[in-house]
């Protein structure tokens, strides 16, 4: 009696420790894909960031230009220099933004990968013994 009450409890707790670890591994799924989708914004963000950068230094350009010119032309470009100066700072700060997502998110996910990569369910059976193996790797 003693055999089967002890291979009862072993069970339930075999059974606990696979829910457990579907969990887990729901949840490292979970994570991955969350910052895989945090990897692509910053991607996204960086590449929008670089146009609007590069529009916002010809626009000072064209701004330093005409300030030297006629009147009508320094009356332009006194708006063209702060829009400019304006566009070069929205577009650097995408710039910046964006690779730090994109290098954070690709840092977390693969990490995520990793562990779940790591975390192993199986069963085993030999003429000696027979269960259950939950293992997990650091």
């Amino acid at each position: 009696m003693r055999p089967i009450i002890t291979c009862c409890i072993v069970s339930v707790l075999m059974i606990s420790k696979i829910a457990v670890q579907a969990q887990t591994a729901e949840q490292y799924q979970k994570k991955i894909d969350h910052f895989e989708s945090m990897k692509n914004t910053g991607t996204i963000v960086a590449l929008i960031g670089i146009p609007v950068s590069i529009v916002g230094i010809i626009t000072y350009r064209s701004g330093i230009k005409n300030s030297e010119s006629s009147s009508d032309a320094q009356l332009n470009s006194f708006i063209q220099i702060p829009v400019g100066v304006a566009l070069m700072v929205i577009g650097g700060a995408g710039i910046i933004s964006g690779l730090v997502l994109t290098v954070m998110g690709n840092s977390k996910m693969y990490e995520y990968q990793k562990k779940l990569e790591n975390l192993q369910l199986g069963t085993y059976y030999t003429p000696q013994h027979a269960g259950f193996t939950l293992t997990y790797r650091f």
